[in-house]
């Protein structure tokens, strides 16, 4: 397992995520989530070890198949979103939360 760089999702760990909440623990679903090909592997030990799985919780998850060391292929026709479309998604999820407090909290105000 040390060998692999910068792990990434498989496509059974995507379907178990998509999934009913109760097939994995809590705190190995959130490891599962930080896992994005990005993060190297010392660095999700660091969310592993903060999240108090001990040293082999990456291991089980390669084990079980749900992280790999090479990168999820994009499907046909999709590109990398440009820097600016993760900045307009930022924003757009920003208000969209702000909105969603608003309406949650009205008539609450003293």
């Amino acid at each position: 397992m040390n060998d692999i760089p910068s792990p990434t999702k498989t496509a059974r760990a995507r379907e178990l995520l998509a999934g009913p909440r109760r097939t994995l623990p809590p705190t190995l679903r959130m490891l599962l989530i930080s896992v994005d090909g990005r993060r190297s592997l010392a660095a999700l030990h660091e969310v592993a070890h903060s999240l108090g799985l001990g040293h082999d919780a990456l291991q089980r998850l390669h084990a079980e198949g749900l992280i790999s060391a090479a990168p999820a292929p994009l499907p046909a026709g999709a590109a990398r979103p440009a820097p600016a479309d993760d900045l307009q998604r930022l924003m757009r999820a920003k208000m969209f939360a702000l909105d969603l407090v608003g309406r949650m909290l009205a008539g609450r105000d003293a």
